[in-house]
């Protein structure tokens, strides 16, 4: 799973390349704007990290891609029992989550 710095990279990506500048009449138009920056500029345009064009790059991995309509995400088909601590918390991974209090001491 891609850390927390990757993930948020691509809002960095659209705060500072999209949005500045730009008017929206509504939620429709903002994403006809994007969608539209995307396949003249962002699709096109050589990726810092790959050295290729993301739209090369789909069009050479697109065949390895796997249909997955209908089937459980990653995290629905992983189950895990966790005791929740004294502290609300239960650990996955390096990860904490807080839990009701009325869960201390019970298995979720």
């Amino acid at each position: 799973m891609p850390d927390k710095g990757k993930v948020e990279s691509g809002m960095k990506y659209v705060k500072r390349n999209f949005l500045p500048g730009r008017v929206f009449r509504d939620l429709a138009d903002f994403n006809a704007q994007l969608a539209a920056r995307q396949a003249e500029t962002a699709d096109i345009r050589i990726h810092g990290t790959t050295h290729e064009r993301p739209f090369d790059r789909f069009a050479r991995e697109a065949a390895a891609l796997v249909d997955t309509r209908g089937r459980p995400n990653y995290f629905q088909a992983l189950r895990r029992s966790r005791v929740v601590g004294g502290d609300w918390l239960v650990a996955i991974d390096a990860n904490r989550y807080s839990m009701p209090w009325r869960l201390i001491g019970k298995t979720v």
